[in-house]
């Protein structure tokens, strides 16, 4: 069985600011911080085929992430994050700045582990579970049509 994180977002906002290096909140606010949570928590519902909640996230009441996703949420949004940052930031280039293609290629490597990590997860959850992916087959050699 499965342990449940007590992380709520509060704490996800720290440990996503830290892994940014962005403690002071120069680079990224709250908003951006927690769309970037709800993507990369998006991402592993579909992995772990339910939906998936953050304690104080859109007034959710508990963690619903395994303990053991804990990083890989927060390794997640610090992807979409960057994506965020780096589109907002190309979109208000001129004169004198630059593009933002090294923050750019660091999100798509860093959304390229945290995708192929999804497909982990998707293994994991597969192998623990007491049901197989498919109904149980019946095989009845009186049937004409097998």
């Amino acid at each position: 069985m499965a342990t449940l994180s007590t992380l709520t977002l509060a704490n996800y906002l720290t440990r996503l600011r830290s892994f940014l290096v962005d403690s002071t909140s120069l680079s990224f606010d709250d908003a951006t911080l927690t769309e970037a949570i709800r993507q990369a928590i998006g991402d592993l519902g579909r992995a772990y085929g339910a939906f998936v909640m953050i304690k104080d996230l859109d007034s959710a009441a508990a963690t619903s992430v395994e303990n053991v996703d804990e990083d890989l949420v927060v390794r997640g949004a610090a992807g979409f994050a960057a994506r965020m940052r780096a589109i907002d930031r190309t979109d208000s280039a001129n004169l004198g700045q630059s593009m933002p293609s090294n923050l750019l290629d660091w999100s798509k490597n860093t959304l390229y582990y945290f995708d192929g990590r999804m497909r982990d997860v998707k293994q994991r959850l597969l192998q623990q579970s007491t049901n197989g992916p498919a109904g149980e087959w019946t095989w009845d050699e009186s049937d004409k049509n097998w």
